[in-house]
């Protein structure tokens, strides 16, 4: 910092030279300095008050919004915990029950389902006009098994009723009678009850505001309600908010766009309330307001300036001159001589007189090699004869994360990793003996990383001759070694897996050989067998081996069958399979899918084959009558896979075991650990398997569902 005191002191004794000019602006920004400052000190404290104002209102609202939804949700509770305890609830009064159930739900967006809990049938809904077993059962039935187990309400998230396809949500109600729960009641209402909840709320102007579920979907939206429901908020927007706790934060919206967004959680449901505006319309007033402030600064700036020139325009004829020796010194030429009542005038000529004869002995040396080193792109610094660092490009504190001055005061050792430090050690004895070295090493940055590089040591000599120090270039070889160790991984992942192809088609071919009743026959199915494995591997490589679908398998393996195709319906989840699983159930589906073609349900016109997966609990396995089987881990899973023909030829049990039943029963069993289930059925045949859930790969991201939503409310 400057001491303006002892500047002014020396002025005044004549101690120190200062340009009119540069004094003049100097005090014209003196002046407006503070000024400036203090206006825009001003300005952003009105903004950071706005903003809080802005924070408070919003977050109020969706503070309001959940408390309404919350009562509304309560409400629903209190009723049906009331109908719960209604003596009707007998299966002599079911039907009174739903009668009166009806009457009283006139001109309501409510509807009452009352389910057995533990089959899952419905024994009263008020959308029916029937009771019993002709009833459809529930879907989801581990919402009513859960409020069962836990004697409490459950609330659940959106789903989409079965009856009419809507968005719905609803709180299930276990009924109790003499301690044990005997049935389970189901509140359920349209989400878009939920949006006139919104529309009460008072938003700012521009604001909009929605609900979302536990699963992320979102529930009810003010804006665009019927295009929105149902969606899945975008990663940054469903971050995790504490249960009493809300905040305004900046995100991207499902739409695309950034927002200012305030949220909260609901106490009951747990359930996402937000309210939202475009970001720019919040910042757009403050960004004006600094837009102009900066426009007047620069104008009173500027002005101040002007008036200094003008002021300064008298006396600015000696300090020309010596800009002009200073534009010739710049130049490289010598400088003109000045004689003027100025002093300052006068001495700035001389000393850059002086300065000009200095440089030009020295630049002529210099110049060049000063260029080269500051513009490398390679790391380069010099040390003396003791090894401490005594200059430092601009390329070598990029790769260290070292600024000049904290570089000048270490040693080139210390700047190595420790397995190196002995390496450079013995270089810099060699360079001293003016050798030339050139190594590997690891070098250590700010941040405490280690970094490959590769070091070139060479002598520095003095103007006489001597070894002074030592110049260094160093490389970053780090993505050479990267594609060093790369290529070694992928060498030995290629001759890894060719050996297993290779053992998997010398196996294929065995096979195929054994069963073939001639070459003809025996070069068709090899040739096929062969295909279905290369549709798995092209599925595998084009998801880099970590993984593949289980839908995009089953549909590679069978797009060999064209038109047929459609004939062909794939039902489940969205499945990651990892790459042996892949590999032995695309030659499943081959199989199955040749059979289904040459002698199943694929081979007459009015044959249909389901191909179906989910993830369902593990059965503990069979015992062999000598010890009982060892149960399986607690929430452990199996893949459970089925092939299910219908509508073509009556099926029967072939004579003799071939390799395509070898492959879907043996070979599956043994590679996968799997249970196959195998049944010639007169109406089709059906093929089903267990596999672990071990054989899953986990996504990073969530997948959106390809099936529509089911309601577990039975409406």
């Amino acid at each position: 910092m400057i001491d303006l005191r002892r500047l002014l002191g020396r002025l005044r004794t004549g101690q120190q030279d200062l340009p009119v000019r540069t004094l003049l602006m100097l005090f014209a920004l003196a002046i407006t300095t503070p000024i400036l400052v203090t206006g825009a000190t001003i300005l952003w404290r009105a903004g950071t008050v706005e903003r809080e104002l802005l924070n408070e209102r919003s977050l109020q609202v969706v503070r309001t919004i959940a408390n309404d939804v919350d009562s509304e949700l309560g409400k629903m509770i209190t009723m049906g915990r009331t109908l719960a305890s209604s003596v009707s609830l007998s299966e002599r009064g079911l039907q009174r029950f739903q009668n009166r159930a009806k009457q009283a739900l006139v001109g309501s967006p409510y509807y009452i389902v009352l389910v057995d809990h533990r089959k899952g049938q419905q024994l009263a809904n008020t959308r029916a006009t029937h009771l019993g077993r002709t009833l459809p059962r529930v879907q989801r039935l581990d919402l009513f098994q859960r409020a069962a187990k836990t004697r409490k309400p459950v609330i659940s998230d959106l789903q989409m009723s079965s009856a009419d396809s809507i968005p719905v949500l609803g709180v299930v109600v276990p009924v109790v009678r003499s301690g044990r729960v005997t049935s389970v009641l189901a509140i359920a209402v349209p989400a878009t009850h939920f949006l006139e909840i919104l529309r009460r709320a008072p938003l700012p102007e521009g604001w909009q505001s929605g609900i979302a579920g536990t699963d992320n979907r979102i529930i009810a939206r003010l804006r665009d309600h019927a295009a929105y429901v149902g969606k899945v908020l975008p990663q940054g927007s469903a971050r995790p908010v504490s249960d009493t706790g809300s905040t305004l934060v900046s995100i991207e919206a499902i739409a695309g766009y950034e927002v200012m967004r305030a949220f909260t959680r609901s106490r009951i449901s747990n359930w996402m309330v937000a309210a939202w505006v475009p970001s720019d319309s919040v910042r757009w007033p403050r960004w004006k307001s600094w837009m102009m402030f900066l426009a007047g600064a620069i104008a009173v700036i500027g002005l101040s300036l002007l008036l200094a020139l003008a002021f300064g325009r008298q006396i600015a004829g000696p300090i020309e001159m010596v800009a002009d020796s200073a534009r010739n010194f710049g130049k490289g030429q010598l400088p003109i001589r000045v004689n003027s009542a100025l002093k300052e005038a006068n001495e700035v000529a001389r000393a850059l007189r002086l300065a000009s004869i200095e440089r030009n002995r020295s630049e002529r040396s210099n110049a060049q090699l000063a260029a080269i080193v500051a513009s490398s792109a390679d790391a380069m610094l010099s040390v003396d004869h003791t090894g401490a660092i005594q200059s430092w490009n601009a390329a070598a504190g990029r790769l260290t994360g070292f600024g000049p001055d904290e570089a000048q005061r270490r040693t080139l050792v210390s700047l190595f990793a420790p397995v190196s430090q002995d390496d450079i050690e013995a270089a810099l004895e060699d360079v001293r003996n003016g050798e030339t070295r050139m190594l590997e090493g690891c070098v250590k940055t700010a941040s405490d990383d280690e970094i490959d590089v590769e070091v070139t040591l060479a002598p520095l000599r003095s103007p006489t001759g001597d070894i002074a120090g030592a110049s260094l270039i160093i490389d970053d070889i780090r993505e050479r070694k990267r594609h060093e160790r790369h290529l070694f991984y992928v060498m030995r992942e290629l001759s890894h897996r060719s050996k297993n192809l290779l053992a998997v088609v010398q196996a294929v071919a065995r096979r195929t050989a054994a069963q073939a009743s001639d070459l003809d026959d025996y070069q068709k199915r090899f040739n096929g067998r062969i295909q279905g494995l290369a549709r798995s591997h092209e599925v595998l490589i084009r998801h880099d081996w970590r993984g593949v679908e289980m839908q995009g398998l089953a549909k590679a393996q069978l797009g060999w069958l064209g038109n047929d195709l459609q004939r062909v319906e794939f039902t489940g989840p969205d499945l990651l399979l990892a790459p042996e699983a892949a590999q032995n159930l695309g030659m499943v589906f081959h199989e199955l899918a040749t059979n289904a073609l040459k002698y199943g349900a694929l081979s007459v016109a009015e044959g249909r084959v389901a191909i179906s997966w989910k993830l369902a609990p593990t059965k503990p396995p069979q015992g062999n009558g000598e010890a009982p089987a060892e149960a399986p881990p607690e929430h452990a899973r199996d893949i459970v896979i089925q092939w299910r023909e219908k509508g073509g030829p009556e099926v029967r049990r072939p004579q003799k075991t071939g390799f395509g039943r070898i492959v879907v029963t043996q070979m599956i069993e043994a590679a996968l650990s799997a249970q196959v289930n195998l049944r010639h059925h007169k109406a089709g045949l059906t093929w089903s398997a267990r596999i672990p859930d071990r054989y899953l790969v986990e996504g990073d991201e969530p997948v959106a569902p390809t099936q529509p939503y089911q309601t577990s409310l039975g409406g």
